[in-house]
């Protein structure tokens, strides 16, 4: 004969955190192919400084437009540079009219 040792409350935490834990990992699945089939991913731009916090950095320490200035400079009118977690965001230089 077989003693079940475990409580019903240790049981309901572990049924709990294996779902947080599926859940969470369906998300980062998700998001991670969501930057992999981004259309974003074929405009130029500057490369990923770092995979955390992308080109933030360098855009924090440049002064005011000088850096996006740049960067229209090398790569045209239409960029796509990466902030936090991979996320691309547009940027577009052109008269308002």
């Amino acid at each position: 004969m077989i003693l079940d040792t475990q409580s019903p409350t240790t049981t309901a935490v572990a049924i709990a955190g294996t779902t947080v834990a599926v859940w969470a990992s369906s998300k980062i699945i998700r998001h991670v192919l969501g930057l992999l089939q981004s259309p974003l991913r074929e405009l130029s731009g500057p490369k990923n400084d770092s995979w955390i916090f992308g080109n933030l950095k360098a855009i924090f320490a440049a002064e005011n437009n000088a850096l996006h200035e740049k960067w229209f400079a090398e790569y045209g009118h239409t960029i796509a540079y990466t902030v936090f977690l991979g996320v691309r965001l547009i940027s577009l230089l052109g008269a308002i009219k």
